[in-house]
């Protein structure tokens, strides 16, 4: 309160305020946290990469993996990545960035392990597909001509 008769209150951790604050003691913004728990130094901000809900004490949450900072905004949670994609941990692309590219996988349709590259005589010509490389086997009458997995298949005569 502003009344200077009334003592200060100490604010709890995960919260800064500075000296003459009035009121209440406000957390430590999103993207920030309270690292030493002691409300009278600053709040210190998480790295890219990292997340942190408003009022964190201790370290800020890396994206796990399957999760990517898709802004590199530590105050925004870290989003989930769907099969077709490889999100290793502290990913910083969205996660159209972190599809497999074509001519590979996600044959697990696990984003936390890398995308593999399919063998000749399959035919991945897109970005972001899981399943396993047999799923992508040119069909029975068609060949891969030119052995390159990110062509399509090409009819026989």
């Amino acid at each position: 309160d502003r009344n200077t008769s009334t003592p200060c209150v100490q604010c709890s951790s995960g919260a800064f305020a500075t000296a003459g604050t009035a009121g209440s003691c406000p957390p430590c913004p999103a993207g920030t946290i309270d690292l030493d728990r002691n409300a009278a130094t600053p709040c210190t901000a998480c790295v890219v990469g990292t997340y942190a809900p408003s009022g964190t004490t201790g370290p800020c949450y890396p994206c796990p993996a399957t999760t990517t900072d898709h802004d590199q905004n530590p105050a925004t949670p870290c989003v989930q990545c769907g099969p077709g994609t490889f999100v290793p941990m502290n990913a910083t692309a969205p996660c159209l960035s972190l599809r497999c590219g074509p001519g590979s996988t996600d044959d697990d349709s696990d984003p936390r392990t890398p995308c593999v590259t399919c063998p000749v005589g399959t035919a991945l010509t897109v970005p972001g597909l899981a399943g396993a490389c047999s799923l992508f086997n040119c069909p029975i009458g068609w060949r891969d001509m030119d052995s390159n997995t990110t062509t399509n298949c090409t009819q026989c005569p």
